[in-house]
């Protein structure tokens, strides 16, 4: 694998569509991680932003396991007639089957009881109300699952298109995301994608782990790259 971690791909015209990108892309993932698909739109959102994506990830890192990853995705997502209920089927026997299947919520991998409900699962309730978050949802998952923390940066990119001209907020913004990113949600995301592996899990689920971890990998680079020079936040 050959991963340019140096390379700067931010301009300044395109610190907004950066912070779009970020938006969408995250409540995206979140969307998937969530729970069992069930609004459909969300295929058809991810069809029409694959080629986005793909080239987004490709132009910082040439791995062949994420190009496979790409590929299963676009197979999926083919074969239109059995994917609702082929999907449905894989994220049950993937997340959903309590031991034999993969914890989607942080406590259980970093407690020091490896039980759910845990400091993880304070810790970032606190950062969602600090941020003024307000989680509105009919399921009852803990705070520290995959799809509420990958929700939490969508509103936070979000949240940065209104103070896209004010440099310190914008800075200060970027730096509690760095901060999330590294010891919250790439931690997580490497962990369900190592304990999918573990037990072999392959398909759709496994493959959008895969994208995600490089997607999260790669945001955190270019966060920190926005905020390395607080004078130029990283533009020419």
């Amino acid at each position: 694998m050959n991963c340019n971690k140096d390379k700067n791909i931010i301009s300044g015209d395109d610190v907004k569509p950066v912070l779009q990108a970020r938006s969408i892309f995250y409540k995206l993932f979140s969307d998937f991680f969530y729970d069992i698909l069930e609004d459909n739109s969300l295929l058809d959102h991810l069809f029409a932003s694959l080629n986005t994506l793909e080239q987004m990830l490709a132009m910082r890192c040439d791995d062949p396991v994420l190009e496979d990853a790409f590929q299963v995705i676009r197979e999926e997502l083919s074969n239109r007639n059995e994917i609702e209920h082929k999907l449905a089927r894989e994220y049950t026997s993937s997340f959903l089957l309590g031991g034999y299947s993969v914890n989607l919520s942080a406590s259980p991998y970093f407690s020091p009881t490896g039980t759910m409900y845990q400091e993880e699962r304070s810790e970032v309730k606190n950062i969602y109300i600090s941020s003024g978050l307000k989680l509105n949802t009919n399921k009852k998952i803990p705070e520290d699952h995959l799809a509420l923390e990958l929700y939490y940066m969508h509103y936070m990119a979000n949240r940065d298109m209104s103070v896209i001209d004010d440099k310190s907020k914008l800075i200060n913004s970027f730096r509690s995301q760095a901060d999330f990113m590294e010891n919250n949600v790439y931690p997580l995301v490497y962990a369900v994608t190592k304990a999918s592996e573990k037990k072999r899990n392959t398909g759709f689920y496994m493959s959008l782990l895969i994208i995600l971890k490089e997607f999260v990998k790669q945001d955190t680079e270019t966060v920190n790259c926005l905020i390395s020079d607080e004078e130029e936040l990283c533009l020419d």
